[in-house]
């Protein structure tokens, strides 16, 4: 990951990259009831489909990047058959695990559906704005519960954002992203 573009602080010097995943998924965000169309959506977590992207970063980076702009359109459960379908043909890919937030609040990573042992629970220690204001911001979270996940960050990405106004929106909605998610341990 090229920390040069962005203001996020790079990864602790005794880490050392463990996974890099294309995360897609939904924002969650809550508005009032009755519906007021000038309050602000509140956000309150997301969930997310991991998938390993290891070896697209270690052979071209540059591809990589391109990604969550490609897939933040695709319908998850396209993506989830095809990643099934590749792990059936043994090349090794697939599914790397799921991104959620706790019951307190806390962001999650569950890495454990390809075999290894890695969970963490986070906590966010920086943000920058992404390139573009339709995108979420990128992240660097910090664990503080776990194995194996010291810090995670998010970058790339693509989509995500609130509508400005909870406008035409009453109560709990989605809004469809995608990342790159690097975990250092």
């Amino acid at each position: 990951m090229n920390h040069n573009l962005t203001s996020l602080p790079t990864p602790a010097s005794n880490l050392t990259l463990q996974h890099v995943a294309l995360g897609r998924g939904i924002q969650n965000y809550t508005c009032p009831s009755p519906q007021n169309s000038t309050s602000k959506p509140t956000s309150v977590g997301a969930l997310a489909t991991l998938f390993d992207v290891s070896c697209i970063a270690s052979a071209d980076e540059e591809l990589l990047h391109h990604l969550p702009a490609l897939v933040q359109g695709i319908p998850l459960e396209t993506l989830d058959f095809l990643a099934t379908m590749i792990s059936l043909a043994g090349t090794g890919a697939g599914i790397l695990g799921e991104h959620y937030f706790s019951g307190s609040g806390q962001p999650s990573f569950d890495l454990r559906f390809s075999g290894d042992d890695d969970w963490a629970m986070m906590k966010k220690v920086a943000s920058a704005n992404a390139p573009k204001s339709v995108d979420v911001p990128w992240l660097k979270l910090d664990g503080i519960d776990g194995v194996g996940i010291k810090e995670v960050y998010r970058v790339y990405t693509a989509g995500g954002v609130s509508p400005a106004t909870c406008a035409g929106h009453e109560g709990e909605f989605e809004v469809d992203y995608a990342a790159e998610y690097w975990f250092y341990g």
